[in-house]
């Protein structure tokens, strides 16, 4: 159908109105086909014909001038439904994914949770047992086997030199008193000075004190109340002390056969027990990467009120109430003591006695609890897990938008070339019919060959603004574009801006009020890019004014937000621009849904060229419009002063 249009010129048509929404966007658009094979044609291509004017010469016959408004298959309305079926299916993905780490998450926590807890109850046993160990390590080494004829101070020596060999803490032990019985002097506390000799005491030491009473009332007991074991507890807390008795076995159950009997005090070191041992456990057991992580406490069995040690000094017996751990300890395990010890029946009934821990081993998170230290991980890993899967649903969020600004970018770009390449064949086929015309002698009149020329230069003008605009995107796009600043006079500029949209506002018929500013400042500017910049400003006001309407241009000096500026506003009275439009008039190729459904020539980059040459310039473009209420757009460009010339 298009290989078969032709266009020639029809004397008393009224240019400009014939061509809205015309086919070719000619004002003298005709078909010289058959009506029938032409009709049919745009029936196949769903296009709307009405005829407008009617012209039938005897020699060319029925002549049709033909309002054609093609309506192609929107693709992106046959994609939408299957992108948004993707997008449903990847948001269901993504919640059935954080349901699914949300429950593996709550399982891994309880696993940790448990095995942290078992991990805590094995640490806090451990810290009990290798304290006990040494207790009774003690107690074996200072123990007198069957058979021994008794004790003696260079006896308790060699013990004790066995013993600091064997251990790892030698500094443990801070005294060592022999208590012996006496028929006549009673009892007698002997201690072990560092020579190794025994040295008689006349005084017990206060500390020992209570021991000296439990001695002397162990020892008044009646043969009926007699057993293997006689005098304090093997284990003293208080002091903290061990206490090992030393006596032959001999298989009686009077006292008096018992002469024998002699008890060795070990005093334990109870600084060297706050300051390095318990700390050095504590770090052992309960020190991760960052430090201690659990606060450890040593409480009375008896008094659980009664802080014995505390890992931090500003812990208190109530942060203990509720613990996550505990552990028994000063107290003997039967483990600690080889079988063959067992033989002995003093081990054996002091065993008996001494299972029942006098201390107790307290452990608590430091972040409170356990628990709460276990869901603060949970919800640590809660926050990364989800937060992952907020990136990951931003980045398919994102690759969609994309993907449809890509598709929309795209049918726009091919929009553009098909209304360039439009808007070229309409000079071009004016151009070849008037020339045509021309050749072939058909027009004879000297004015009307006048008419030809004119409109031949008037659409030769058409197509080189054309081409010039699509240039100065490509230059601008690829960052190529230059601009020659100089100073110059923005009234001059809209003065010559307006004069060459005379031909476009005859043709319209619309009228024009211009308000300009008889004191504008010089700036520094390129005069074309910005003449250019408001001359597309007026041929839109123009274009999309109804006939009669008035079309007001105003360049006035005023205050801007970073200093004083240049105000050139261009105002119409049109149909204005949907708030759905408004936000993307300055995208490139872009064109309203009322402009396209009304068929009205342009390309699209008009006033994304407008916007980005006056933000070159440091300026900016601002739009103000409404449905049914006109346009107004207004350039607003900085005023900057013309350098001063250097003096000769």
């Amino acid at each position: 159908a298009f290989m078969n249009l032709k266009t020639q010129s029809i004397a008393g048509v009224n240019p400009g109105r014939a061509s809205r929404g015309t086919l070719t966007r000619s004002p003298h658009a005709f078909i010289t086909t058959p009506l029938s094979l032409t009709t049919n044609l745009f029936e196949l291509t769903n296009c709307k014909i009405i005829v407008k004017y009617v012209k039938a010469p005897v020699s060319a016959g029925l002549r049709l001038i033909v309002d054609a408004k093609i309506a192609p298959m929107s693709y992106s309305k046959l994609a939408r439904p299957a992108s948004m079926l993707v997008v449903i299916l990847l948001a269901a993905l993504l919640v059935l994914v954080a349901v699914y780490q949300y429950n593996l998450l709550g399982e891994l926590s309880d696993a940790v949770r448990q095995r942290m807890q078992a991990n805590l109850r094995s640490a806090t046993f451990r810290f009990a047992q290798e304290f006990d160990g040494e207790l009774a390590h003690i107690y074996r080494t200072f123990q007198v086997e069957s058979g021994e004829e008794g004790t003696s101070g260079e006896q308790i020596a060699l013990q004790y030199a066995s013993w600091a060999n064997d251990t790892q803490l030698p500094e443990l032990i801070s005294n060592i008193y022999w208590v012996t019985h006496d028929e006549r002097e009673g009892l007698a506390l002997s201690k072990l000075n560092t020579s190794g000799e025994l040295v008689v005491l006349d005084e017990w030491p206060e500390k020992l004190e209570h021991l000296r009473r439990d001695f002397y009332h162990s020892l008044r007991r009646s043969p009926a109340q007699h057993e293997m074991t006689v005098g304090p507890s093997a284990l003293q807390p208080n002091v903290p002390a061990v206490i090992v008795q030393q006596a032959l076995l001999r298989q009686s159950s009077s006292l008096d056969r018992y002469r024998a009997i002699s008890w060795i005090v070990v005093v334990l070191n109870r600084e060297m027990l706050l300051q390095e041992i318990f700390p050095a456990l504590s770090n052992e057991y309960f020190s991760g990467d960052g430090g201690l992580e659990f606060n450890v406490a040593i409480v009375d069995a008896e008094r659980p009120d009664h802080l014995i040690y505390k890992s931090s000094p500003n812990l208190s017996a109530g942060d203990f109430e509720s613990h996550d751990a505990e552990n028994g300890t000063f107290r003997f395990r039967y483990w600690d003591f080889p079988s063959q010890t067992w033989r002995n029946r003093v081990i054996w009934d002091v065993l008996e006695e001494e299972v029942e821990p006098r201390w107790m081993v307290l452990v608590k998170h430091r972040s409170g609890s356990l628990e709460a230290a276990v869901a603060r991980v949970r919800n640590r890993n809660l926050v990364i897990s989800f937060g992952a899967l907020l990136l990951l649903a931003g980045s398919v969020l994102m690759i969609i938008v994309s993907t449809r600004r890509a598709q929309r970018l795209a049918h726009q770009q091919m929009e553009f070339v098909a209304g360039v390449s439009h808007e070229l064949r309409t000079p071009l086929a004016v151009i070849r019919s008037a020339g045509e015309n021309l050749a072939d002698a058909v027009v004879e009149d000297p004015s009307r060959t006048r008419t030809y020329g004119e409109v031949i230069n008037k659409e030769g003008r058409r197509l080189s603004d054309m081409v010039e605009r699509v240039l100065l995107f490509s230059r601008i796009q690829s960052g190529h574009q230059s601009y020659k600043l100089e100073p110059v006079q923005v009234a001059e500029l809209v003065d010559d801006a307006l004069d060459a949209s005379r031909s476009l506002i005859a043709e319209n018929d619309v009228q024009v009020r211009l308000q300009v500013s008889n004191d504008l400042p010089l700036t520094m500017a390129d005069a074309g890019a910005i003449r250019s910049a408001i001359q597309n400003l007026i041929s839109n006001a123009i274009k999309y004014s109804p006939e009669g309407t008035e079309v007001e241009i105003d360049a006035r000096e005023a205050r801007g937000k970073s200093g004083p500026e240049i105000q050139v506003a261009v105002r119409d009275e049109g149909e204005g621009i949907l708030a759905a439009d408004l936000r993307h008039i300055f995208d490139p190729f872009y064109r309203g849904r009322g402009v396209r459904d009304a068929q009205v020539e342009g390309s699209g980059l008009g006033l994304s060229l407008v916007k980005q040459v006056i933000e070159a310039h440091g300026g900016r473009v601002s739009v103000d419009s409404s449905p049914g209420k006109g346009s107004k757009f207004t350039l607003c460009l900085p005023i900057t002063q013309p350098p001063a010339e250097d003096a000769d």
